[in-house]
């Protein structure tokens, strides 16, 4: 599985990369929303890990972009945030994520989560 973790936070995106890395999984990750559009649009990943508060464009916003983009709207997105009075589970759902993990993420349950999700999400057609 190729991911693209979208995390500004350095130690959380270390961890989360560690956490995935450590399963064997390709790791590719990207600071901001614009770095990881620009990531997709070069190398598709299977599934994407973004924090929904990042500097700039939001999580939100750039799912919303994918899902615009018939390129881009076929992956599945996990959404994390430490910011639940900005972003609620209901808005990542409604924006198109496929899940949605609080911080501080449960690192037990997080690459199964991750791993659920890739398996129901449709496949590029």
């Amino acid at each position: 599985m190729n991911i693209l973790v979208v995390e500004d936070n350095p130690i959380d995106r270390k961890l989360f990369c560690y956490l995935f890395r450590t399963d064997g999984h390709g790791v590719v990750e990207r600071g901001s929303a614009e770095a990881a559009l620009e990531e997709m649009r070069k190398r598709c990943p299977d599934i994407i890990l973004l924090d929904l508060n990042l500097p700039g464009l939001d999580g939100l916003a750039l799912v919303r972009l994918m899902k615009a983009d018939p390129d881009l709207r076929h992956i599945p997105v996990v959404a994390v945030t430490g910011a639940q009075e900005w972003f609620s589970q209901e808005d990542a759902l409604a924006a198109g994520c496929n899940a949605f993990f609080p911080k501080p993420v449960d690192t037990r349950a997080l690459p199964g989560g991750v791993a659920r999700v890739l398996q129901t999400a449709p496949r590029a057609g």
